[in-house]
């Protein structure tokens, strides 16, 4: 049994931790016993043991809880059998009575608070806004959109809405991903229980949904968002929304979603400056235990300058190197440890230039032809598709892609993302062909 609770609870965690976090530091671990009051893992050594604790331990908890129902009390054995230091007893929340308790849906990270949210210029706007409906749910920001790349941390502002919340003990809120809201919903379409998910969806006071963006498409999801998206705003709940582009740049999303979603606060988060690079890491190697000299720091900030959770992957092997070898790597250590794709893409920057001369290669006509005003099919689907990598590859405004093409609109920048968006689920030789050229420009 305890098997088989350890390979769920590992699974659950994979919502709320990166796939490093769950390789390097969780999946070494082997479950000894499960009962009714305590969870026993076997750990490798005392390092191992004390980085899972400051970690991950408080989302292990939480997924425990999730599962079976009941507060475990996680303890570690040494792989040589001796017992390791007594696990510090949790601190109590507040009674029931004063905390609502979160829906099992919410699954938080516990790393994600704003206290570990590095402030700087790329962030200051969204961090202040997220801070604001954590505290005053409903009275500002409401809905709050959050936008941004992948990596520059809506999630971790989203999930510290709840932690905040959770902290305070005053309010009730649900933080579920867009998948799994689509899967909550359709569960409750099979069984006929829509009405009762819907009523428990809009009665929280705060309301967060990570990748909005998941729902493209849904039509019959969307139309139930809708219902309680505006329910919960008439009765003045709070609602934070994350996606990786703005409302309206969301491919056949309903309008009426649309236009509630701009009706209230869209914030967008930036890649971070090289100075917040450097805090970030400095952050997040604090809180693994690293102590890296100045060098270390430099060289990773200047090396991953666009995801953040590249940064804290970096930082992860780092960790699993100095846990096993005893000491930090030195810069040509750090080198070789991340060669193998945390660095592809952050070293050779990629530009819109580079873009269109891939594709005009790729497709065998001149970089001129694809820029100019041609509409022959030949040319007007290379056209779409380099317009389209723009967008994925280096998340460049519409205005400025539109531009690049011989000073074309963002409108037509946005039409040609949503075409070649629309169309690579359904043709295979479009998706291979896209496939190809980011392989190419990243090489």
């Amino acid at each position: 049994m305890h098997l088989s609770f350890w390979r769920d609870l590992l699974q659950l965690l994979e919502g709320s931790l990166s796939r490093d976090a769950i390789r390097l530091w969780l999946s070494p671990l082997t479950p000894l016993l499960i009962s009714d009051d305590k969870l026993v893992l076997e750990v490798p050594n005392c390092i191992h043991e004390r980085i899972v604790r400051q970690r991950y331990l408080d989302a292990m908890r939480r997924a425990a809880h999730a599962l079976s129902g009941k507060t475990l009390l996680i303890d570690f054995v040494l792989v040589s059998g001796g017992q390791t230091a007594p696990e510090p007893q949790p601190t109590r929340l507040p009674s029931m009575a004063r905390q609502r308790k979160p829906s099992y849906l919410a699954t938080l990270n516990p790393n994600y608070t704003f206290q570990n949210f590095v402030i700087g210029s790329c962030n200051r706007g969204p961090c202040s806004a997220a801070l604001s409906a954590a505290r005053k749910p409903g009275k500002k920001h409401n809905p709050l959109f959050i936008t941004g790349g992948v990596g520059l941390g809506k999630t971790h502002l989203l999930q510290a809405i709840g932690a905040q919340t959770l902290a305070e003990g005053t309010h009730s809120f649900i933080c579920i991903p867009s998948d799994r809201l689509m899967d909550v919903l359709m569960e409750a379409f099979k069984n006929r229980e829509i009405a009762s998910v819907r009523s428990r969806l809009s009665s929280v006071h705060i309301l967060l949904i990570d990748d909005i963006h998941s729902l493209s498409g849904k039509n019959q999801i969307q139309e139930e968002f809708f219902t309680i998206f505006t329910a919960l705003c008439q009765k003045r709940g709070q609602i934070v929304i994350t996606s990786d582009r703005p409302p309206r740049e969301i491919p056949r999303l309903h309008q009426r979603l649309v236009s509630r979603f701009e009706a209230g606060s869209v914030m967008q988060l930036t890649p971070p400056t090289l100075k917040t690079r450097i805090l970030i890491i400095e952050r997040k190697a604090r809180l693994l235990g690293l102590a890296l000299p100045p060098r270390i720091i430099m060289l990773l900030a200047s090396r991953i300058r666009t995801n953040i959770r590249r940064m804290e992957g970096a930082l992860n092997r780092i960790a699993a190197h100095a846990t096993l070898s005893g000491s930090i790597p030195d810069e040509e250590g750090v080198e070789q440890l991340l060669q193998d794709g945390l660095f592809d893409g952050e070293e050779h920057s990629v530009t819109i230039r580079a873009i269109q001369q891939k594709v005009a290669d790729h497709f065998q006509i001149k970089i001129g032809t694809l820029l100019g005003h041609e509409r022959r099919g030949q040319i007007v689907f290379p056209r779409q598709i380099a317009m389209y990598l723009c967008r994925k590859l280096i998340s460049s405004p519409y205005a400025d892609i539109g531009a690049a093409f011989s000073g074309r609109d963002h409108t037509t920048a946005i039409h040609s993302h949503r075409t070649i968006e629309e169309l690579l689920p359904s043709n295979t030789e479009a998706r291979e062909t896209v496939d190809a050229l980011i392989t190419a420009i990243r090489s």
